[in-house]
């Protein structure tokens, strides 16, 4: 259960279920993508929201494979470490590191991923996400949630929802600018 509050018409608190929080998160995502108005995307921004995420789409994975690459934009407002990514799609999903080792590219996990206040770290190149034993096919257009589990420097674990769009193999670069604040 998660602990924020909302008012009801009766003025009567009621916790917030997980679900109408990631129905709530969803509906803002979709706002920002077809465009709030720049008042109301700066107060989200300004609200208590300690990471924002932006471009996240993850690579269609060829017919048959069961891992898929997943990028993005994150930013803190304050330093704060990624420590892991979650998604009901996979059976597992991993912060990956790229590296170029003896002239040829590696790939392995890495449990943690830096991310300093105020620079907007990209997992697009050297870092991005894997979502590894795929449960059902990703087809161009699919919504994929993720969590990110960020941890500030008070040790403080919080569980950003992120939704990420499934673009075509092919896809080098992130969709046309699409922020979302969330907590």
């Amino acid at each position: 259960m998660i602990r924020n509050t909302m008012r009801n018409p009766n003025d009567k608190e009621f916790p917030m279920n997980r679900r109408m929080w990631l129905t709530t998160a969803s509906t803002f995502a979709i706002l920002a993508a077809t465009g709030l108005p720049p008042s109301f995307q700066s107060a989200a921004r300004a609200a208590d929201f300690p990471v924002t995420v932006r471009d996240a789409w993850v690579r269609e994975p060829v017919a048959g494979q069961t891992d898929a690459g997943v990028f993005l934009r994150i930013v803190s407002r304050d330093n704060a470490t990624l420590v892991g990514v979650t998604s009901p799609v996979a059976a597992m999903a991993q912060i990956h590191a790229m590296r170029l080792v003896n002239g040829e590219m590696t790939m392995r996990a890495t449990s943690r991923l830096p991310l300093p206040a105020g620079v907007e770290v990209s997992l697009e190149h050297r870092h991005h996400l894997m979502l590894m034993g795929l449960k059902k096919p990703l087809h161009v257009g699919d919504t994929v949630p993720l969590t990110l589990l960020v941890v500030d420097t008070s040790g403080t674990r919080h569980r950003i929802p992120v939704a990420a769009t499934v673009r075509p193999l092919a896809a080098t670069e992130p969709p046309a600018m699409m922020t979302m604040p969330m907590r």
